[in-house]
């Protein structure tokens, strides 16, 4: 595409945003130029923490590209402090033990009242954080190498417009053992170290016979209710000992399997997938931890064609294309960072790529982002590496969500707009 007239000829007698100072007594012509190609590539982190969120997540879908999904929360249950509540009067007796989970109002792929299988299993090693004091999307436990013990399981309704609290109830036996272990002041109820190494920790999913919605759970919303009563006391009243996460480990495990042959490349940062290989489009996935990388090959031409250009200002406008979900809403913003060859970031500056919603037509919806700042350090004479912008998910859907965006690249509307001002 060629280069277009914004504004024909500014003389020393006009205002401008710049200044009557700066252009003396020359004309200057100030132009758009959209001609500057753009190149998009798929790239992925290695990992994501999705520990310390506030959110677990569970869901099972399989999606164009990145293959089937499954998310399963993990997290270590642990006594109240106040180690002075546990004691139990001669008759009263265990009743019962449940799981309690509290949606956040988080979905995905939740279109329709649907009924799932949700599973709660007991870990067969401890759940333990980290050295870095973290827990990663691909953190894997030694226990689910092993035989893990199935505590219960409950077909759950999940419907957009009412996400209510699910309690699911527990084996009997597990309930007892934990029951009696108060009664006889077992030591576990004194010592978090104790109970960690007794209980291990919980690992929740849906049943692996059926795709399902992925649903977001408050951390502190989950706890376990140890039900008890005394059968001598009319009414009988029942009471309950909770358990909480409470700064405990706790983390979303996110597992893909049949991954696109493209995709599957991706192992480190490093690597990159072309959009040319991917139906002209690069994806952004909260959870999965993939982000687009977009270059500006032809940049530097500018210099060799011996203008005198002046970058006024500098736009990357990205547009999202059709292979996006109808019922997900698109993000207000989306994280951007200055990065080098090796997609490491070379500024602690952070910027966002803010959505211009259509909301008319839907046709002239895009995420515009300002990069004067990187296009000025592309065409400094002596810049050898060629930095890029990195598009990620923002902080609310990055390490909390499996939202997805499809980005069309300079084939699909995107691209990069140069506002110039040259001598005439």
């Amino acid at each position: 595409m060629g280069m277009f007239i914004l504004a024909l000829v500014w003389g020393c007698s006009e205002s401008s945003l710049i200044g009557d100072e700066f252009f003396g007594d020359e004309n200057f012509q100030v132009s758009y130029v959209d001609s500057v190609s753009l190149q998009m590539y798929t790239v992925k982190f290695d990992s994501l923490p999705t520990s310390g969120t506030g959110r677990l997540m569970v869901g099972r879908g399989s999606y164009d590209y990145v293959g089937d999904v499954i998310a399963e929360s993990y997290f270590l249950l642990l006594p109240a402090s106040d180690y002075s509540i546990y004691d139990l009067e001669d008759r009263e007796l265990f009743d019962s033990v449940t799981l309690v989970l509290t949606p956040d109002g988080y979905t995905y792929g939740l279109d329709e009242d649907v009924y799932r299988w949700m599973v709660v299993e007991r870990l067969s090693a401890d759940l333990a954080y980290r050295s870095d004091g973290q827990l990663y999307n691909i953190s894997e436990q030694k226990a689910t190498l092993g035989d893990l013990f199935e505590l219960g399981r409950k077909r759950v309704r999940l419907s957009q417009d009412r996400l209510e609290e699910i309690e699911i109830t527990l084996n009997a036996d597990f309930g007892e053992s934990l029951f009696e272990k108060i009664r006889e002041k077992d030591e576990i109820y004194y010592s978090d170290s104790e109970f960690q190494q007794y209980l291990n920790g919980l690992r929740v999913r849906f049943d692996s016979t059926e795709l399902s919605p992925f649903l977001g759970f408050d951390t502190e919303g989950v706890s376990m209710r140890l039900y008890y009563s005394n059968p001598d006391e009319l009414p009988i009243t029942q009471k309950y000992f909770e358990f909480s996460i409470d700064g405990a480990p706790h983390y979303t495990r996110l597992e893909q399997t049949n991954v696109d042959e493209a995709f599957a490349a991706l192992k480190t940062l490093e690597d990159e997938v072309s959009s040319d290989e991917t139906g002209h489009v690069g994806l952004v996935v909260g959870g999965l931890g993939y982000a687009i990388r977009v270059d500006f090959p032809s940049i530097r031409n500018l210099l060799l064609e011996g203008d005198d250009y002046l970058i006024a200002s500098a736009e990357l406008r990205l547009y999202p294309t059709a292979k996006n979900s109808e019922d997900t809403p698109f993000p207000e913003r989306l994280k951007a960072f200055y990065v080098n060859d090796y997609n490491v970031t070379v500024t602690e500056d952070l910027t966002y790529a803010t959505l211009h919603n259509d909301d008319e037509f839907g046709r002239d919806t895009y995420y515009t982002l300002d990069v004067s700042t990187l296009v000025e350090n592309l065409l400094e004479p002596l810049v050898i590496n060629q930095y890029a912008i990195l598009i990620t998910m923002d902080d609310d859907y990055l390490n909390t969500s499996i939202n997805s965006l499809a980005l069309g690249d300079a084939s699909l509307q995107s691209e990069l707009i140069l506002y110039t001002i040259s001598t005439k």
